[in-house]
């Protein structure tokens, strides 16, 4: 994990941070993550093609452990400076076998946290929802989920409360090795869960969802990508107005003819646009993906492109995460290669919704070899951690 002011401290594991969040009403910092011994590895988890949508990602020893972490901060005033301590983090709950953790989200009371993943036996591999109603101290399984006998599933995205009830999307592997685009619901609190939705962009064809968004209209956002007749994957945004039970497509984007395109999050600022980050290939190669933001300024009905970045020509740029500030500054993280196809983790900024981003953080944990970001959230400070 990294801040903007300074780095917290590796420990002796290769530790795969996934996903971060803020548990409401508490200074405390949630993250979910696989651990396991270093031994540099590479590819980064939840990143379509890399490893398979979420697959889960065995260790040298067959076991990687689903935790999930609470920071607490020991000196406020000090969190992310250099000479601070920043948060301190220990192990809230740890789960046995091969288990891959999604986001923690946290609830509108404080203290309650909810957990998705999945978990896999010798045949097939479930989703799990697991729920806190006291900081992560004690936890609950509230839904163990396999699709009509599906051997495969992964990369689960969580949106919800306790008043309005929990979506989860995710993509599951059929009999025919073809992923389905899967969205199920639950009644409030999460006691109960069905599905809603099982959308393909073509007829036996793959299509796989990388996040779930809401605003505070009660509308929820999904993005990710739907391949065609053609085989072409499309870079799709599609829209809930009640709460998962029907969907409208928003963007159809392919950056360029016959070749794949990817939205893989989404954000809204305070002037209600939405932001949708993702790549296109540009058909030069086959990893000559460009880091895309595209933007909509009337709710969805029409968007245009902002950004368009390679930390080198032909090279490889993704990104993963935006987050908007209460400033309406934009950050995108992802990752992008050098020259020498080695990966950095790169944070983007844009101070003006999106007319113009510099990059304000390109990083390498060892010098000349693979480093990724995956996501970025801020305290109640204005501290940012990547």
């Amino acid at each position: 994990m990294r801040t903007l002011r300074g780095a917290a401290r590796p420990t002796s594991l290769t530790v795969r941070f996934t996903a971060l969040s803020w548990v409401a009403g508490t200074s405390a910092l949630l993250l979910s993550a696989c651990t396991h011994p270093s031994v540099g590895d590479g590819d980064p988890p939840s990143a379509p093609d890399l490893l398979g949508a979420g697959d889960s990602m065995p260790s040298p020893t067959g076991t990687s452990p689903f935790c999930v972490l609470s920071g607490t901060f020991v000196n406020v005033g000090d969190v992310g400076s250099e000479s601070g301590p920043g948060p301190q983090f220990e192990s809230v709950t740890t789960l046995p076998a091969r288990v891959d953790p999604g986001a923690p989200s946290t609830g509108p009371q404080p203290g309650t946290v909810w957990v998705l993943g999945t978990g896999v036996t010798t045949q097939s591999t479930y989703w799990l929802a697991r729920k806190s109603t006291d900081g992560g101290a004690t936890w609950s399984q509230i839904d163990s989920f396999l699709y009509q006998g599906d051997q495969r599933m992964g990369s689960p995205r969580l949106y919800g409360d306790d008043k309005q009830g929990l979506l989860v999307s995710g993509w599951v592997r059929d009999q025919n090795g073809v992923e389905r685009w899967v969205v199920q619901g639950s009644n409030t609190q999460g006691q109960s869960f069905s599905v809603s939705e099982s959308y393909a962009y073509a007829p036996g064809k793959a299509a796989v969802p990388t996040a779930l968004r809401g605003d505070a209209r009660g509308l929820v956002y999904a993005t990710g990508f739907g391949t065609d007749a053609a085989d072409t994957r499309h870079w799709v945004v599609r829209r809930s107005r009640d709460v998962g039970k029907s969907w409208e497509l928003l963007d159809d984007f392919i950056y360029f003819g016959g070749m794949r395109a990817e939205a893989n999050d989404l954000a809204g600022d305070s002037t209600g646009a939405l932001y949708a980050v993702g790549f296109g290939n540009d058909g030069k190669g086959n990893t000559s993906h460009h880091w895309l933001v595209r933007r909509s300024r009337d709710r969805g009905a029409s968007w245009n492109t902002l950004e368009d970045y390679q930390l080198a020509a032909g090279q490889q740029a993704i990104p993963y995460n935006i987050f908007v500030d209460g400033r309406d500054n934009l950050y995108v993280t992802g990752i992008a290669e050098d020259a020498g196809q080695t990966s950095h983790f790169i944070v983007r900024r844009s101070t003006n919704r999106g007319q113009s981003f510099t990059t304000v953080d390109d990083f390498q944990y060892v010098q000349g070899q693979d480093s990724f970001g995956l996501s970025l959230q801020a305290d109640s400070f204005g501290v940012l951690y990547a």
